[in-house]
């Protein structure tokens, strides 16, 4: 049939959705409101001018536009539908997405008499979507914005009709749930307020616990600015707990400065108190306050125990803290024991091990019998360790029976050995001692034990100014003591070779860096160089008039020295006076050499002329005199 066709449209009802202008309904009928997103749409088709009788499809499409634009949403369609007396009726449902709030019109496409269900004549006009009055009625208050809706006119109550918050909700039992049902999906509940301004802290966040009076009897709350804390806790309106910035949480102190730190209490009493409590106060507990530990068992006394099930026990193991029992510490003593010390029966008496053992008795202060050492000191009097043959080893110490180190001494330098004083060394070659001696970076270890200082690789000083220079050699192993090893004196004071340079005598308190003699030092020169790296100072004043020059014409001489290890650096405005000193110089002599060029460059040229002017009028050879 020809495809000519007019057409009147109708509009259903929906609830809560798009439906037609209600200015475009014609003959529409009640119908019952739809639940969801589907709605009713009734029209009315009519065929060379009077009314379609018959089956008829359709096709449904939204658009942007009145005209053109872009489709939005699902294209829908409706096959062998029955029209009589050209009215028909259909349910449409593209979905919330599409009406997001912006303007949609709605094109309607026929097909008579039922065919294919696919060719349509597109019809004309297309017809503008908009709400009837009272689906306009049902969004007030309310706003929509895309798939957003909002609410700025007042306040929100649920369970009551005069909210006094923005969201008021009451009931018997009120909740808020805040539920993530997606796999790792996370609530948040996010208080958000203005940033500090100035020196004020301001509260950006508050959760408050209050009572039927709104007199909040407890807060959590997070401040910015000056002395803020992004985490705290408030009792009746005082601040008792916070967590600062960097995770440290304060008890009774709103600036905590460890991670916890208690602040406030009363002092530890059998009968209660104490800072901080551990345990049931009727039964077994530990009170702690600002300068005491405390054992409690329901207000009695109770036994503080240590490391019950072992590990060792260390009382200021790397400090000078003094310990009592049963008194306070007194004087210098490390431990300060009331009365008497009793170990291992009624005898004051300390065993060590099963070779022998302490036996404090009258007449001497300490007895140490079954073993290699025995103390005699009457009060008053010293100890002495005394080694019967020069230089060597005094005392050697051992970690787990290996060599660790010792004290030895050395004509009138006693030298503690790897910890203090001087430093383990090897070289192949013996040196005098005095000798200045570098770094070599080769390495040794004395023994494979975990408790090895490294034994330094050295040899002789050859280069002035040398930043790896590690001290001056003291002594070579000692042949009695298989574990020693060569020394190199580093800290402290003791003797260095120093050898003359023109640059004067020493005197105390002169820097001294190494020079270009082997093993050798030198005054520190400051105008060769505008870092020196300073390895002792000199100790005793030393006049060079007075030293006799070896066969090569230098002095040296074994001076006292103090062993140091700094860089010197030069005066920075002086050095830059000088390179412009020296820049200007350099460029007035340019100058002068580039004048003395120009000058000689001139003479050359008369010369030249004179040769020529001499040449030209020169006589032809006749044979004769002239």
């Amino acid at each position: 049939m020809p495809r000519s066709h007019t057409f009147v449209a109708c509009a259903g009802l929906m609830l809560g959705a798009v439906i037609l202008p209600a200015s475009l309904v014609r003959e529409a009928t009640a119908a019952p409101l739809p639940a969801g997103t589907a709605f009713t749409y009734q029209g009315k088709l009519a065929n060379a001018g009077g009314p379609y009788n018959g089956l008829a499809s359709f096709r449904f499409r939204l658009f942007n536009a009145a005209s053109g634009g872009t489709q939005v949403g699902s294209t829908l369609t409706a096959c062998d539908v029955t029209v009589v007396d050209g009215v028909f009726t259909v349910n449409l449902d593209f979905g919330a997405t599409p009406f997001d709030g912006a303007d949609r019109w709605l094109e309607i496409g026929a097909q008579t008499a039922a065919g294919n269900c696919t060719t349509f004549d597109t019809l004309s006009p297309r017809q503008a979507v908009n709400t009837v009055p009272y689906a306009i009625r049902s969004l007030a208050p309310w706003a929509t914005n895309g798939t957003a809706i909002s609410y700025s006119g007042g306040r929100v109550g649920i369970g009551v009709t005069a909210p006094t918050a923005d969201l008021d909700i009451v009931n018997d039992n009120a909740s808020l749930r805040l539920l993530s049902d997606a796999t790792s999906g996370t609530s948040t509940l996010t208080l958000q307020g203005a940033g500090a301004s100035g020196l004020t802290a301001n509260v950006v966040g508050s959760l408050d616990f209050s009572d039927g009076a709104a007199t909040p009897a407890a807060s959590i709350f997070s401040t910015r600015g000056l002395l803020a804390n992004p985490l705290a806790f408030a009792v009746n309106g005082a601040t008792e707990m916070s967590i600062d910035s960097a995770g440290e949480v304060g008890i009774g102190t709103t600036l905590p400065a460890a991670k916890l730190h208690v602040d406030g209490g009363t002092d530890s009493g059998l009968g209660g108190g104490g800072f901080l409590v551990l345990g049931a106060t009727n039964n077994l507990n530990l009170s702690l306050d600002n300068n005491e530990i405390m054992a409690r068992s329901n207000g009695a006394a109770s036994t503080l125990t240590l490391n019950n099930d072992g590990g060792n026990v260390a009382i200021c193991p790397q400090g000078i803290g003094r310990t009592g029992i049963g008194t306070a510490p007194t004087g210098a003593a490390v431990l300060t024991v009331f009365d008497s010390l009793w170990i291992n029966g009624t005898q004051p008496r300390l065993d060590i091990g099963t070779d022998g053992f302490i036996l404090m008795s009258e007449g001497a202060d300490i007895v140490l019998t079954n073993g290699g050492l025995e103390v005699n000191t009457p009060s008053g009097g010293n100890t002495f360790f005394n080694r019967t043959f020069p230089d060597g080893t005094l005392i050697s110490f051992k970690n787990n029976g290996t060599s660790a180190g010792g004290i030895s001494v050395f004509g009138t330098t006693v030298s503690y050995n790897t910890f203090t004083g001087s430093h383990h060394a090897w070289i192949d070659e013996k040196l005098e001692p005095g000798t200045l001696v570098t770094l070599t970076g080769v390495n040794r270890k004395a023994h494979e034990g975990p408790y090895c200082e490294p034994v330094y690789g050295i040899a002789p000083t050859s280069k002035a100014n040398d930043p790896s220079v590690m001290g001056s050699y003291l002594a070579a192993p000692d042949a009695s003591d298989a574990g020693s090893q060569h020394l190199v004196a580093a800290v402290g004071n003791g003797e260095m070779w120093v050898v003359d340079t023109g640059r004067g005598d020493l005197a105390a308190g002169d820097y001294l860096i190494s020079s270009d003699v082997a093993g050798c030092a030198m005054l520190d020169d400051t105008e060769r160089f505008a870092v020196g790296h300073v390895v002792a100072r000199v100790a005793e004043p030393i006049r060079w008039s007075s030293v006799r020059s070896a066969a090569d014409g230098t002095r040296r001489a074994l001076v006292s020295v103090f062993f140091e290890s700094f860089d010197r650096h030069g005066d920075a405005h002086m050095v830059a006076e000088s390179i412009d000193a020296l820049r200007a110089e350099n460029a007035s002599l340019r100058a002068e050499n580039d004048a003395m060029r120009a000058e000689q460059d001139e003479l050359r040229h008369r010369l030249d002329a004179i040769e020529r002017m001499l040449r030209d009028v020169a006589p032809q050879s006749t044979g004769g005199r002239r």
